[in-house]
């Protein structure tokens, strides 16, 4: 039952229970304690204080008046003495008695003194006779008094009788109250000592059943946690049977595993889930370093190739340079010959006829050569285009004889650079077949005219011809070996940008190959954490969900 009372409640009732005790006997002893110091004072007063002033009466009746009487009768005194000392006495009796009847008097006190004041009266007339007697003497008092001893006796006699009444009437009150008082006494050590005795066993009563009310569920709670943590089962609960602090913790308690129990059950799942993906993750990153160095072996391949190209257009522009310079050379001694012929041919203007068949002949010869050209433009390729111009550099180098021939040596160096070309130049070979022929037929024009001119005329005018298309095909190798130049340079920048980004492929293939290896390394300790997670989970106990 006081599991369902809160912690709290239960400590103050157990401070309240004593100290609402400890209170109430305090208040019963301060009580009782207040009645006996209200006894006392009453005692003091009502009776200590009335019998000193009866006591103090009598007195004066018995030695101040009666003995006052007695010496001057006897002449121990004079008269004047002894009416002194008597109205003195008298005075203070009727000044005590007075403060006497002030007080409070219980029914057998006020009998008592009107009794007394009775009495007062008649002593009170017997006084004022000794005091006249007194006052009458003029010498010595001494046997002028007998007639006072007796009514004086008589009549004080029933005074001190009724103040020794009161006295022994004060004397039974204040036993009374003294017996009260006890009785009270007795009464509060009697509360105390049951009191105390009762509030220690409530207290020892609630500290046993308080205590065990919280001890024994904290003993409770403090075994289930230890089993929890000694066996990692998450599945424990605790049973709740109250509402104080310790059931809501014990509740609490509750709902922490229960959502703990959850939670593990649920990492249970997400670190199998993680240990698949971390498996999956190292076989996608073995790919990738697997495709990564195939990449990288064939972006090498590609900087080999790339390399191997450079160093051929580089031959191609140096070639192309020593055949621009040969040209340049047979173009000056074609414009010497081309000079000479023009002074010879002012002499050949009657061969006008042969030399328009020649010229015909050459006009032929130069639609081919055109021919040659087009086909030099399809040609795209830097080796194409080296082909057709080697092939024309070594018709021309054979026509012009032992002139052209250092042409035609750098005219066999640019063909064997042409290697690739062989399909190009067996169509340039074909156009040749057709400028021979052409050229047959000039031959044959010109050996027609032979009857007309001079064995001289008909060479010098072949010599000029000759010449004339030397020095245009000398142009024609010259602009080719510019373009050959110029083209092998721009294969050559191409190459090497190709060649720089090549490198750069590989070096992006590295890192990429680099952050393959981290993230395969990643997977492997993924996957070992995940391992390492799944047996630390499987430490708990958890509930069985259907």
């Amino acid at each position: 039952m006081l599991n369902r009372i809160k912690i709290r409640s239960r400590l103050l009732l157990s401070y309240a229970v004593p100290v609402l005790a400890i209170i109430a006997i305090t208040l019963y002893g301060w009580s009782a304690f207040n009645t006996a110091e209200k006894n006392v004072t009453s005692l003091y007063d009502n009776r200590v204080v009335p019998l000193k002033q009866l006591k103090t009466i009598s007195d004066s009746y018995a030695v101040f008046i009666i003995d006052a009487v007695n010496k001057a009768n006897a002449g121990l005194i004079s008269g004047n003495e002894a009416a002194n000392n008597i109205r003195q006495a008298n005075d203070t009796i009727h000044q005590e008695w007075s403060h006497y009847t002030e007080n409070e008097l219980t029914a057998e006190e006020q009998r008592l003194v009107a009794e007394t004041e009775r009495a007062l009266r008649s002593a009170d007339e017997v006084i004022a006779e000794a005091l006249e007697v007194l006052a009458g003497v003029n010498g010595s008092p001494s046997g002028r008094l007998n007639a006072i001893d007796g009514p004086l006796y008589r009549t004080i006699d029933p005074v001190t009788a009724k103040i020794d009444e009161l006295m022994q009437l004060q004397l039974r009150e204040a036993a009374v109250i003294r017996d009260h008082t006890t009785e009270v006494h007795a009464v509060t050590v009697s509360v105390f000592v049951i009191g105390t005795a009762a509030l220690l066993v409530v207290m020892l009563t609630l500290g046993l059943l308080i205590g065990r009310s919280i001890s024994q569920p904290i003993h409770n709670l403090q075994q289930m946690i230890n089993r929890i943590a000694d066996n990692s089962d998450l599945s424990l609960r605790l049973d709740v049977t109250g509402t104080d602090e310790i059931s809501d913790t014990s509740s609490a308690l509750n709902n922490m595993l229960q959502k703990m129990d959850s939670l593990v059950q649920r990492l249970s799942g997400a670190t199998a889930e993680v240990a698949s993906a971390a498996e999956e993750m190292s076989a996608v990153s073995s790919q990738t370093q697997q495709s990564i160095a195939a990449q990288a072996e064939q972006t090498d391949q590609v900087a080999t190739a790339m390399h191997q190209m450079s160093a051929a257009s580089q031959d191609v522009a140096r070639s192309a340079s020593e055949a621009q310079s040969a040209a340049g050379n047979a173009d000056e001694l074609s414009e010497e010959g081309r000079q000479k012929g023009q002074d010879n041919r002012r002499r050949l203007e009657a061969l006008s006829t042969e030399v328009t068949q020649v010229a015909d002949a050459i006009r032929s010869l130069a639609e081919q050569s055109q021919s040659i050209g087009r086909v030099i433009q399809v040609i795209n390729e830097i080796a194409e285009q080296t082909n057709l111009l080697a092939l024309n550099a070594a018709i021309e180098a054979a026509r012009a004889g032992d002139q052209g021939r250092g042409f035609a040596v750098v005219a066999d160096e640019v063909r064997s650079l042409a290697r690739r070309t062989q399909d190009s130049t067996e169509e340039i070979e074909a156009m040749v077949s057709a400028l021979q022929s052409q050229s047959e037929k000039a031959v044959t024009a010109m050996e027609s005219g032979q009857h007309e001119v001079e064995l001289s005329r008909d060479q010098v005018i072949e010599v000029a011809d000759i010449l004339e298309r030397i020095g245009g095909a000398v142009e024609h190798i010259t602009s080719m070996g510019t373009q050959i130049a110029s083209a092998a340079e721009q294969q050559s920048v191409a190459a090497d940008q190709v060649n720089a980004n090549l490198t750069h492929i590989v070096e992006v293939a590295e890192q990429t190959r680099t952050g393959a290896d981290h993230t395969a390394q990643g997977s492997n300790d993924l996957a070992r954490l995940a391992a390492e997670l799944q047996a630390m989970v499987a430490e708990f106990r958890i509930s069985q969900r259907a």
